[in-house]
């Protein structure tokens, strides 16, 4: 495989978000219910369109009752898949950054929950700094916008991001797919995201959306054991990147496709290239817990009072990161991983989920990112689950947990939609968190292993 040559790239140029989305979103599981594409400017809109044939009455009339009245949802029922595309570019706006999902949702809203096929990994390569203490000529540079092209798409330019200046200096791209050929592959689409770039590696088949976690994560790691540092933030399934065509408004440079090449890629290859270069994680590991084995110990009658205070609040749309943040808040207060992992299960068959595995890998993050390693519980919890085929050795997943603020906002913001004022949203969340952090309170006197 080889760079596209200058005639190639100049075609590439010319790729319109429709001819883009078409190659990107060629889907076919049923899975893929919904698309979706988000506006932002002052505020953010997030427009769904979902395959009107995919959903069942009862379906579409639920999902049109609760985001009718918010106004950072819109979503409309298309009859076909062949008019998801036309849809989305009629309803983009030239006054707003455009961002697309790389990844279809079974339904809104915009969460990793939501999502449960993928036929792309993405990297999101950003150069930019913030320059402190600008001297005037360097300020007026970033209020004029200035940006200055090299050769091969590399780049230097100056904007704000509110009062802030910051500063971008791209290498070529040339330097860049260079690197990427070491892993024996290059991307099948690069887009100039206005200030970085972003690299698109088209998949073969569609796998589900676990796999894709462990393939992106393979992917970043492999990047930069070569030296390319991508955005690890950018990572997650609900995931959104600008949409080439659209008009990157903090520095004026429309996002486009600048490399593109017929290369799709079979997962499992992909993921034996890039094992051969990644970071040998043993070390890693061990380092990354800590070596406390102490726990607090729920009571039967606390983790049936804190399933009964989570039971109204734990719904769809929100059980992933409930469960991700109630169980970064057992981490943070020592709670066994068992006392918080009975909780979900509990709260798993009384509300009919199907999400086993997102349940258990989600406390498993969460423990791992506060360096408690609780793999040695894995026998006791495929027990409680009743699963066995999962994955204890994977890295966390890139997601933020916010712990008992993560908790709180998830009760205040439910609340709001079912029609609470703000205040009194606020007030229960408060509670409800008081009444939690109580019990574990209580049990700070007794330790157990």
């Amino acid at each position: 495989m080889r760079v596209q040559d200058q005639d190639k790239r100049k075609r590439s140029l010319k790729f319109s978000p429709a001819d883009f989305l078409q190659k990107v979103w060629d889907y076919t599981s049923v899975e893929a219910r919904c698309f979706s594409i988000s506006l932002q400017r002052e505020k953010w809109i997030n427009k769904f369109f979902c395959i009107d044939t995919l959903f069942t009455e009862k379906e579409k009339k639920k999902i049109l009752r609760e985001f009718k009245e918010r106004s950072d949802y819109e979503v409309t029922f298309i009859e076909t898949r062949d008019d998801i595309v036309p849809s989305v570019i009629e309803s983009m706006s030239k006054k707003s950054n455009v961002y697309y999902n790389p990844l279809p949702f079974t339904a809104p809203p915009r969460v990793n929950g939501n999502v449960r096929v993928a036929l792309s990994l993405f990297a999101d390569l950003d150069f930019k700094r913030e320059i402190k203490n600008p001297d005037r000529e360097t300020a007026e540079k970033a209020e004029d916008k200035f940006c200055a092209k090299g050769v091969n798409h590399a780049l230097e330019c100056y904007y704000l991001d509110g009062e802030k200046v910051m500063y971008v200096k791209r290498p070529s791209l040339k330097n860049i797919i260079e690197r990427i050929r070491r892993l024996g592959v290059e991307p099948s689409i690069v887009v100039d995201s206005g200030n970085g770039y972003h690299l698109l590696l088209l998949l073969e088949y569609e796998v589900s959306v676990m796999r894709f976690k462990e393939l992106e994560s393979l992917y970043l790691k492999a990047l930069k054991k070569i030296g390319i540092k991508a955005d690890e933030e950018v990572k997650n399934p609900s995931r959104v990147l600008r949409l080439p065509g659209s008009v990157n408004l903090r520095n004026n440079r429309v996002t486009s496709v600048i490399f593109e090449s017929e290369t799709k890629y079979n997962p499992a290859v992909l993921e034996r290239m890039f094992g051969k270069v990644a970071v040998n994680e043993t070390g890693r590991k061990k380092e990354r817990y800590n070596k406390s084995k102490k726990f607090y110990r729920l009571s039967k009658g606390d983790i049936a009072t804190i399933e009964r205070l989570l039971d109204p609040y734990y719904e769809v749309g929100n059980r992933h990161n409930l469960t991700l943040w109630l169980a970064g808040w057992g981490a943070q207060e020592k709670i066994h991983p068992l006392d918080i992992s009975e909780i979900i299960w509990r709260l798993y068959l009384k509300k009919g989920d199907n999400e086993s595995k997102d349940r258990i890998l989600a406390i498993l993050y969460s423990y791992a990112k506060a360096g408690i390693d609780i793999r040695r519980y894995k026998e006791r919890i495929i027990e409680q689950w009743g699963i066995d085929d999962i994955n204890f050795d994977g890295d966390p997943a890139n997601e933020i947990v916010k712990g008992k603020s993560g908790v709180a906002d998830i009760i205040k913001n439910m609340l709001e939609e079912r029609g609470w004022k703000e205040e009194e949203a606020r007030k229960r969340a408060i509670q409800v968190i008081q009444q939690i952090q109580s019990l574990f309170d209580s049990k700070k006197r007794y330790f157990r292993t």
